[in-house]
């Protein structure tokens, strides 16, 4: 066994860790520990403000989305939706398609329109030889 060798103080006296630990009365501490707790109860009075302000706000807010939500459309609805308006068009295109179809076309049209033009030259060089 090693001999235990006694430093400078001289024994088994425990080290102080810090020189600078003050001790205070304990009336000091109760006065303290009283104007800490009076700063939370303020700061707890502010909280309990906050969370009702903040409740006012949720109830505000579930009231909109209970009255929106059941108007909205979901995506089966949209996508049903797409798909009738798909169908809608591609029949409205048959249909203007087959509209078009049945109507002359230009070139028949101005081929009318000279017929007509000479059939009233014919009568008017007609009349101009009667006369």
């Amino acid at each position: 066994m090693v001999p235990r060798q006694l430093g400078p103080t001289g024994g088994n006296r425990p080290k102080r860790l810090d020189s600078n630990v003050r001790f205070y009365p304990l009336e000091t501490k109760v006065d303290h520990l009283d104007t800490t707790v009076d700063r939370l109860d303020a700061k707890v009075d502010r909280l309990d403000e906050s969370v009702q302000r903040l409740e006012v706000g949720f109830v505000r807010l579930e009231s909109m989305l209970a009255a929106t939500l059941p108007y909205l459309a979901t995506q089966m609805e949209l996508t049903g939706t797409r798909a009738d308006v798909e169908s809608l068009r591609i029949e409205l295109k048959s249909d203007i398609a087959t509209g078009l179809a049945d109507k002359p076309s230009k070139a028949y049209m101005w081929g009318v329109l000279a017929v007509l033009l000479a059939a009233y030259a014919c009568g008017l060089a007609g009349l101009a030889v009667l006369k």
